[in-house]
């Protein structure tokens, strides 16, 4: 799960130049991502937020990420452990996929949460 961290971005606001090596270290981990999978060397709890973030990296596959931010969104509820970083990629999800003002929420919870996280 290192080298998939490795290739994971802390952020997606970056220049074009940035942004095409970013789709592309983002296809990378998924392919490792897949490969843990199909292994089942990690339980899914632990791998599916990761490939969240390499979804929105690639932005090849907007409604997957938005499904999947959703379900990490739903479990995080279930759980009690809502950060922000959840409303944060959960935000990206969003936007990717064309849904502004649910975005804007999103993005508005994830900047409520980080202080009390600080």
């Amino acid at each position: 799960l290192r080298r998939v961290e490795g290739f994971l971005r802390a952020t997606l606001e970056l220049s074009a130049t940035e942004s095409r090596q970013a789709e592309m270290e983002g296809r990378q981990a998924l392919r490792l991502l897949d490969e843990v999978d199909r292994q089942q060397m990690v339980p899914p709890s632990q791998t599916r937020p990761l490939r969240l973030r390499a979804l929105l990296q690639t932005k090849e596959k907007p409604a997957e990420a938005q499904k999947l931010s959703e379900e990490l969104l739903k479990e995080s509820r279930i759980s009690g452990d809502v950060t922000a970083d959840i409303w944060y990629w959960r935000g990206l999800a969003l936007l990717g996929n064309g849904d502004r003002s649910s975005a804007k929420a999103a993005l508005r919870q994830a900047a409520a949460l980080a202080p009390a996280e600080a």
